[in-house]
């Protein structure tokens, strides 16, 4: 599983090792529940944006190789990041913080809400599904049903996830 931050300042290369740029944001479809392309901010003169769709993604470590690169206009995940999220009884929850993807389908597994920092380390931060998360211009509504959170435990996160605040299971 990655985060964005994860892929964030990888360097990209084309398949005869050409160094093409580092990955400067995610382009994403909440509708189908995907990435669809790395945003790569170019090192030429223009310091142009393009974007390498998922399909053209070879291989990812240290570093990215692509096949081939594109100009392509989407969703960037820096427009959402830190948004407020609000509940359908206009609620405060937090702020997009992060999204999880998966590894191999580049499917988005989850969205992180912050709710500060003092509140993430007492009860954990809030991951949603992303289709309960409705994007607005302003605000981010999210539908959640249930509470998914991250818990600590001295410091490190648990394998516990507290589905929702009185009962607690291992997965």
């Amino acid at each position: 599983m990655y985060s964005v931050n994860d892929l964030e300042n990888l360097r990209v290369y084309n398949l005869k090792g050409k160094y093409i740029g580092v990955v400067w944001d995610l382009a994403l479809s909440f509708k189908e529940s995907r990435v669809i392309g790395l945003y790569i901010k170019s090192n030429g003169m223009r310091n142009k944006k393009i974007m390498a769709c998922v399909e053209d993604i070879l291989a990812i470590g240290d570093s990215i190789i692509v096949s081939k690169v594109v100009d392509v206009e989407g969703v960037l995940f820096r427009e959402i990041k830190y948004k407020e999220v609000i509940n359908e009884r206009n609620s405060i929850l937090g702020i997009i913080e992060d999204i999880y993807i998966d590894e191999i389908e580049f499917s988005i597994l989850g969205v992180a809400i912050s709710s500060g920092i003092i509140r993430n380390f007492i009860e954990g931060k809030r991951i949603v599904l992303p289709y309960e998360i409705i994007i607005g211009e302003e605000q981010c509504i999210c539908k959640s049903k249930g509470n998914i959170t991250f818990t600590r435990k001295g410091g490190e996160f648990s394998d516990c996830i507290a589905m929702d605040r009185k009962e607690k299971r291992n997965i």
